[in-house]
């Protein structure tokens, strides 16, 4: 998706160093700015290499650019999220391209952790605005914005253990739960792992459920079957 720099990258672009898009020795110049969560493939003294599918089992996407990143900040094998220009000027093309900004995701393509309905006071959770949910490969990426206090933000994906095995597991984002006064909203990312249930022999499907802001949600199920339900790609400013 063909996005500007918003204030959310523009702050990560400070905080990593990284240079901004344009420069000012010259006339400014349009550039298509794009942002996907992807695997942290490698670091090299010629700089870094990325790959992520669009979406489902689309074909691998491989990036490569000669920013390098953090190591004290970002572990090679991770997830993170990037903001960068491709030299072709196209989205989901491997190639070369031009690194703006990164930072880390939640989850940071870890397994999904198991839990059970008693362990977590039924799932207990703030309401969240999903703007973005679905499988990239083995992983599911999600983007959503929720209310923030002075506490640290606690953003968890759980499978419920007692349907692990079934050909549904359920599977549970879990925000907050917050006290005390919402300063603001806040955008998070995130990309977990769910090698270990997709691939299990019973299932069929992941549901993915989660409370909503003020409206009752519908679960997002994402099948096998390649009938995943429709989602909007991740944007940098909603």
């Amino acid at each position: 998706m063909k996005k500007t720099l918003t204030a959310f990258m523009l702050t990560l672009a400070v905080i990593l160093g990284l240079t901004s898009c344009n420069t000012n020795d010259g006339p400014e110049v349009n550039e298509n700015y794009f942002l996907d969560i992807v695997n942290y493939e490698a670091d090299s003294p010629t700089g870094s290499t990325f790959t992520f599918r669009r979406q489902g089992d689309s074909e691998l996407i491989t990036l490569t650019c000669p920013q390098r990143l953090s190591a004290n900040d970002f572990k090679v094998g991770t997830r993170v999220i990037i903001n960068y220009v491709p030299e072709s000027g196209k989205q989901y093309v491997s190639g070369p391209v031009r690194l703006v900004a990164a930072a880390n995701v939640e989850g940071r393509g870890e397994a999904i952790p198991r839990a059970t309905k008693a362990e977590t006071d039924d799932w207990a959770s703030d309401g969240i605005t999903v703007h973005a949910l679905f499988r990239s490969g083995n992983f599911i990426n999600l983007q959503f914005t929720g209310a923030l206090g002075a506490q640290k933000a606690v953003v968890k994906m759980l499978v419920d253990s007692e349907t692990i095995d079934s050909d549904t597991p359920e599977v549970y984002i879990i925000y907050g739960p917050y006290t005390g006064v919402v300063d603001h909203t806040y955008m998070f990312y995130g990309s977990w792992s769910i090698a270990d249930i997709w691939n299990r022999p019973n299932c069929k499907a992941i549901r993915i459920n989660f409370k909503g802001m003020g409206t009752v949600i519908s679960p997002v199920t994402i099948a096998k079957s390649g009938s995943d339900t429709p989602s909007r790609p991740l944007e940098a400013n909603i």
